[in-house]
């Protein structure tokens, strides 16, 4: 994976980086090429050299220019690639004025795509920021005890984008809804676990309360950088239950905690669901929300997941729509019924495109 990502981004930022110097001729600046190329190439292999090669996510300015770049070079591909073919085809039918070319064209252009690329980064900026509550209602023919209301939250990677500020700042807005049950569904730590307890998060984490308690599962990311088994203890110690391939009822729901994929051995959904009492609702959590019909089969009524981010920023929106059955959203699949969120937190370039960030409410149809 990281050597397709890297040839990708080599080739990609090559093209660009074409461009850019082609840009700066039509403006009549002349920079060397021995401090053309490796200025632009330390800058479009930042992120991969932060991310893999340090092996930690600092969050200062080298990590923050890199991670912005990931997400520009799209955007600086595909108006470059409209651009040069507008090109071609004005050469067989002359449609452009003749004073809009050759460095005329180059330089209006590639203002222009600098100037929309700026406008969508910040736009993306400002949209990662302002997150919403996003609020479900589930079908089930199963008795529900009173009007509980779930607050589902994944896909926080802290100490990514999220410190403990921006930490603070969720449990505020899960609190405010008033939940009579939490969910956190993976990827609670973007990498290592140091910054946790470097930052004493656990201050603002043992602010989330709830009747029915407050869950989490492991996701991929824990399995990055973490110990999974001294993190959940630390969870524990804050209030939060981690279950790994574990049960719990609670408030007339059954709940299971399934361990994530990158986990290694787990158990399978008929596995845990085996020997459960079908006539209460059975909740699963699953950070990936693959093989629905697994879920289905086992006779799950709601299954919350993450990890897809809702593809996070555009191109990408479309893989991940294309990748999963479903990566956003609700899916009904007979009596089970599958919440996929879009995160509260990122990873990598740090805006949304095309997506929100979010905290999920679920309540239950009388």
């Amino acid at each position: 994976m990281f050597s397709i990502m890297f040839g990708v981004v080599i080739l990609v930022s090559f093209y660009i980086g074409l461009h850019g110097r082609f840009y700066l001729r039509a403006l009549g600046l002349r920079v060397p090429a021995l401090i053309y190329w490796p200025l632009f190439w330390f800058i479009s292999c930042l992120y991969i050299i932060v991310r893999w090669g340090i092996g930690t996510r600092s969050e200062g300015v080298l990590s923050t220019i890199g991670s912005y770049w990931l997400a520009a070079i799209s955007y600086f591909l595909i108006l470059f690639l409209f651009f040069d073919l507008v090109r071609l085809a004005n050469r067989f039918f002359r449609f452009l004025p003749k004073n809009f070319s050759g460095a005329r064209y180059t330089g209006i252009t590639g203002t222009f795509v600098i100037a929309v690329v700026a406008l969508l980064l910040v736009y993306g900026t400002w949209r990662a920021r302002t997150p919403v509550v996003t609020t479900y209602t589930i079908q089930t023919d199963k008795p529900i005890q009173g009007d509980p209301a779930i607050v589902l939250v994944a896909d926080l990677h802290l100490g990514g984008m999220i410190q403990k500020k921006g930490l603070g700042e969720m449990v505020d807005m899960v609190m405010a809804q008033k939940p009579d049950m939490i969910l956190l569904a993976g990827d609670i730590l973007d990498n290592a676990m140091s910054v946790y307890t470097d930052q004493n998060m656990s201050q603002e984490m043992s602010r989330l309360k709830a009747p029915l308690g407050v869950f989490a599962v492991p996701g991929n990311h824990e399995y990055f950088g973490a110990n999974v088994p001294e993190f959940q203890k630390l969870l524990a110690a804050d209030g939060v239950r981690m279950l790994i391939d574990e049960t719990v009822e609670t408030g007339g729901f059954t709940l299971i905690g399934r361990n994530d994929r990158r986990g290694g051995a787990r158990k399978s959904i008929s596995d845990l669901v085996e020997g459960l009492d079908r006539t209460k609702p059975l909740i699963l959590m699953d950070h990936q929300p693959r093989e629905l019909e697994l879920s289905q089969e086992a006779g799950i009524d709601l299954q919350v997941s993450g990890h897809t981010h809702a593809g996070q920023f555009w191109p990408v929106t479309m893989v991940t729509y294309f990748m999963y059955e479903i990566d956003y959203g609700l899916l009904r699949k007979g009596s089970t019924s599958i919440i996929v969120t879009s995160g509260y937190g990122l990873w990598g370039p740090p805006l949304r495109i095309g997506s929100t960030p979010e905290i999920v409410r679920i309540k239950f149809a009388k």
